[in-house]
């Protein structure tokens, strides 16, 4: 005879509990409140470091024990964390408490990174393209269904000669398809990329209004961004990839891949 499963057994909804060595576990996530560093993680863990990550102390509340993948700060107290079962929390003391203003476990796609300005505009992303935004610093949320252009036909990728040779570079395919969206970075306060599975990257012009998918000369999925200058970035990801220096050009610009792996100027 089945057991019907009560909202109180989810971990989504679990307090997360207090332990010793908890700057032991798994962190997945950083991000600065102010000169303080938050740091997120296993079992709902929120560790603190108030000197530059030298020490941790673990946040008084957080009312979840489900895994933490991604946090933000608006500025140095108001921060959003989202994790597995789509939960989301918010704060309002640079993560010393937290309160559970999302969650969605029979959703099964779990939330795996946020973005957000000191406007109170954030972005949750995640698992089969899940992409929820919030306009009032995480209070509340809306789903949104996440459908990228593709770039101009005229604007294609190069692959690096590499890639050439070992016949990595990806065949084109239909735009879209639920892919996991794993990462999501500003480059300013206009412009974010997002990194995903199957060799996909994507840039928005408008805050996340709307996205277009970059040519990409990798299959492999992407696990990060990192902005450069207005006109580089940095994408590295799975099987062992090495970072490269993706060229993220002005909207007249064409799309490349630089003749070298990447050069020094770009570390």
């Amino acid at each position: 005879m089945g057991v019907a499963r009560s909202e109180a057994a989810e971990p989504a909804v679990l307090l997360s509990e207090r332990a010793p060595l908890a700057y032991r576990s798994l962190l997945i996530a950083i991000a600065s409140a102010g000169e303080r560093f938050v740091a997120v993680g296993e079992r709902g863990h929120v560790l603190l470091s108030d000197d530059k990550g030298r020490t941790w102390v673990q946040a008084d509340l957080v009312p979840t024990q489900a895994l933490l993948t991604g946090v933000c700060f608006m500025d140095a107290r108001r921060g959003i964390a989202v994790g597995h079962d789509e939960v989301i929390l918010a704060t309002q003391d640079a993560g010393r408490t937290w309160q559970r203003t999302h969650y969605a476990p029979q959703a099964q796609q779990p939330l795996l990174d946020v973005a957000c300005n000191p406007g109170g505009h954030a972005i949750a992303v995640g698992a089969y393209s899940a992409y929820l935004v919030s306009e009032d610093g995480g209070a509340s949320w809306t789903e949104r269904k996440f459908e990228p252009r593709p770039l101009p036909t005229a604007r294609t990728a190069v692959a690096p000669p590499s890639a050439a040779k070992s016949g990595a570079a990806r065949a084109p395919e239909t735009i879209g398809g639920g892919y996991h969206l794993n990462r999501i970075v500003a480059a300013s306060a206009s412009r974010l990329y997002i990194a995903a599975e199957a060799g996909h990257l994507y840039r928005s012009e408008d805050g996340g209004g709307s996205w277009v998918e970059l040519p990409s000369p990798y299959q492999g999925s992407f696990f990060g961004v990192l902005p450069l200058t207005r006109d580089a970035l940095l994408a590295y990801g799975l099987r062992g990839t090495p970072l490269r220096c993706w060229m993220a050009p002005r909207p007249s610009a064409t799309v490349q891949w630089p003749s070298s792996a990447c050069p020094a100027s770009c570390w």
